[in-house]
């Protein structure tokens, strides 16, 4: 019945999670840190079960959010010396200079973008403008970004429109 598919879906989602947090990608970490934050709050608002053992299953959920930023690298080392590490710091300058570049393809053609899977293609005639920069990417590590240069307008309406639906679901 019911139970048993919502089971096989948390199993299911269980080793994707296990990834996200593993892979030190910090946005992953923080994504997942707070999806669980959002699905606690309003789980444990619509529960019938005890508050005791609500508490009891918020309180895991928020341990086991404290031991995913305390095993990624680099959200370790921002929490404890209050400053990112060097590697760190590079990674940011490259993320940044990916949404620039994202951003400059959108403007190019703002009507159509470059296509879907395009960016590896077109990412390099955008490097010489880009401070910080990968010589190429694959992707440009940020949704928003991707949409914008890929798929133009027509792709950002359609990620606010898939927001707006999560959020209508949500409540």
């Amino acid at each position: 019945g019911p139970r048993r598919w919502r089971a096989l879906r948390l199993f299911a989602a269980a080793p994707a999670l296990l990834l996200v947090t593993t892979t030190s990608s910090r946005g992953g970490v923080a994504a997942v840190v707070t999806m669980l934050g959002c699905a606690g709050t309003l789980w444990f608002a619509r529960s019938v079960l005890p508050l005791r053992r609500r508490l009891l299953i918020v309180s895991g959920a928020l341990a086991a959010a404290v031991l995913a930023i305390a095993f990624d690298p680099r959200l370790h080392d921002l929490i404890l010396h209050r400053r990112w590490s060097n590697s760190a710091t590079e990674s940011n300058r490259q993320h940044a200079a990916m949404i620039q570049a994202g951003w400059l393809m959108g403007c190019c053609r703002p009507l159509t973008g470059y296509g879907p899977g395009a960016v590896p293609l077109v990412y390099p005639r955008y490097r010489a403008r880009l401070s910080g920069g990968t010589d190429n990417a694959l992707q440009l590590h940020n949704t928003p970004a991707q949409f914008w240069a890929e798929l133009g307008a027509p792709g950002i309406a359609v990620l606010v429109l898939l927001l707006v639906g999560i959020v209508k679901l949500a409540l």
